[in-house]
């Protein structure tokens, strides 16, 4: 369950189904050969979950078909999902190729 904002408890919840981004897109192996299905922009919005997003879709990150991401890095809900500092994800970021803007 995740709450609007940290240290508050959401009275309901969903179920959803977790698949890897890269089990479930099949792209061209880089933006810069213009193969249809790159992805020009990806916006990642898990509050705190962005490690286990980032590890799910690895190998399109790594592979040069994501042409940009945007993304928030909030340290206490990364801190309540996990132990990953905003400095690790951010050095997570640019171990995949990307340069970082804020």
């Amino acid at each position: 369950f995740l709450a609007d904002t940290p240290g508050k408890v959401m009275l309901r919840g969903n179920e959803v189904a977790l698949r890897r981004l890269d089990d479930l897109i099949s792209l061209p192996t880089s933006c810069s050969k213009g193969g249809v299905g790159a992805i020009a922009l990806m916006k990642v919005d898990v509050q705190g979950f962005e490690p286990e997003v980032f590890a799910g879709a690895a190998h399109l990150l790594r592979r040069g078909v994501v042409g940009a991401m945007v993304f928030e890095c909030e340290s206490e809900r990364l801190a309540q999902h996990g132990k990953t500092a905003p400095l690790e994800l951010y050095q997570l970021v640019r171990d995949f190729g990307f340069v970082l803007f804020s």
